[in-house]
């Protein structure tokens, strides 16, 4: 009995590495919609462990958001400050506002905390200053 067990687990697992074989080549041929429907197959049958969530959220259509249109369009004041002050905050996200610097950290997730802390989701610019070993020469 404890064969049989055994054998249907190996069988088990050679068909999930199959539907996920196939599925890669659905996303390597830019088949984007059949490899959804793969991967959701994948999570259905129980086939494999957790690539089949990790994929399915990979491949979610984007969303998007909209917001209302404000008077104020232009970034320069962002992007002026960012040439001026940016090299001080190597490998940090910066979220600007006009000429100041609204919230930074290394963390995007406690940036975006401290921006929705001051209602200011909807006004800032979000940056990420690369250190200087990431740049190229």
């Amino acid at each position: 009995m404890i064969s049989m067990v055994s054998g249907q687990a190996e069988a088990g697992e050679e068909a999930g590495e199959q539907v996920l074989s196939e599925f890669h080549l659905l996303v390597a041929e830019g088949a984007i919609p059949e490899a959804r429907e793969k991967i959701k197959l994948a999570k259905e049958s129980g086939l494999a462990s957790a690539q089949p969530d990790r994929w399915a959220r990979f491949l979610e259509p984007p969303t998007t958001r909209v917001v209302k249109a404000g008077k104020r369009t232009s970034r320069d004041k962002e992007f002026a400050w960012i040439r001026a002050n940016a090299a001080r905050y190597e490998g940090q996200w910066l979220a600007l506002y006009e000429d100041r610097l609204v919230a930074s950290g290394e963390a995007l997730t406690e940036v975006l905390k401290t921006v929705k802390e001051q209602g200011a989701e909807d006004l800032v610019l979000l940056h990420f200053q690369p250190r200087q070993s990431w740049r190229s020469p």
